[in-house]
């Protein structure tokens, strides 16, 4: 599993959608203005995706009509928007922390938007890259 982490608008969505176009997993999101949303703009791309899921679909176990999770080849789903999904099914204001556990291997991969990371670097911080 992979734990994509950024700041807002470093690209983290731009990469569940490069990673959904190249493995044909789903991606779901809190909201179907969001699923609609982000599978325009991967058509937009040129990264066509399956339509997202929305997280009342998942709860009804609805996978656009198959029990896809449990079946697909690539073994899951990509799930934008962690966070914010938890709270709402929790119904809490603010989840303070999370700890994640992987099986095999956790990736823990951090994107900066460019323009984000020049400015890092002219106040004087270190940006690994």
């Amino acid at each position: 599993m992979r734990v994509i982490y950024g700041p807002r608008c470093s690209g983290k969505t731009y990469e569940l959608m490069r990673i959904a176009h190249e493995t044909d997993q789903y991606i779901i999101v809190p909201t179907q203005r969001e699923a609609q949303q982000l599978f325009k703009k991967a058509k937009q791309l040129d990264m066509p995706i399956r339509m997202p899921v929305t997280v009342n679909e998942c709860l009804r176990g609805n996978f656009r009509g198959t029990p896809y999770a449990r079946l697909h080849h690539n073994g899951g789903v990509l799930v934008d928007e962690t966070v914010r999904i938890l709270s709402d099914i929790l119904r809490l204001p603010k989840i303070q922390a999370i700890s994640v556990c992987a099986r095999d291997s956790l990736a823990l991969e951090t994107r900066l938007d460019e323009r984000l990371a020049d400015h890092m670097r002219e106040l004087g911080v270190e940006v690994d890259e």
